[in-house]
C-alpha cells in the first residue's frame, strides 16, 4: 500500500475501543464510590449534630427524669435515613466527683445513643455528657 493510503486496522480500532472502555469503566467506579463515601459522610454528620441537639435538649429539660428515655427524629426526609435515639439519665456518683454533697445542683450522667439505618446495616453513635439537676 502507498503510504497516502495508510491508516488504522479494524483490529487497532477495536483494541482502542476496549482500551477506552475498560478506562471509562474504572473511572465510573471511582466516582461511584466517591459519590457513596460522601452520602455515608453527609448522614454521619447529620447523626452527629442530632446527638448533640438531643443532649442540649436533655440537659436544658428539667422534666426529664432519672431513666430511660428513647423517640425517633421526624425529618420528613424522603427516602433518607429514620434515626431513632435511646438516652440513659443516672445520678452520677458523688464520690466521683470528690466533693461532699452539699450543692443545690445534682450531677447525672447522660448516655445518648443514635441509631441509623443504613446502606450496609445499621450504624450507632454514643455520646456522653454531664447535667446538672436540682436536688
Amino acid at each position: 500500500m502507498p503510504k497516502a493510503q495508510r491508516g488504522f486496522t479494524l483490529l487497532e480500532v477495536l483494541v482502542a475501543f476496549t482500551l477506552l472502555a475498560l478506562l471509562f469503566g474504572a473511572l465510573f467506579q471511582v466516582f461511584a464510590g466517591g459519590l457513596s463515601l460522601t452520602r455515608s459522610g453527609e448522614t454521619q454528620s447529620r447523626a452527629v449534630l442530632l446527638a448533640k441537639s438531643k443532649l442540649a435538649e436533655i440537659g436544658a429539660d428539667q422534666g426529664i427524669g432519672p431513666g430511660t428515655h428513647s423517640g425517633i427524629f421526624d425529618l420528613n426526609a424522603r427516602g433518607g435515613p429514620r434515626y431513632r435515639w435511646r438516652a440513659e439519665l443516672s445520678r452520677y456518683s458523688e464520690d466521683a466527683l470528690g466533693r461532699a454533697d452539699r450543692g443545690e445542683l445534682v450531677p447525672y450522667r447522660v448516655d445518648l445513643e443514635l441509631i441509623w439505618d443504613a446502606d450496609k446495616g445499621e450504624r450507632s453513635l454514643t455520646l456522653s455528657s454531664l447535667v446538672l439537676r436540682p436536688k
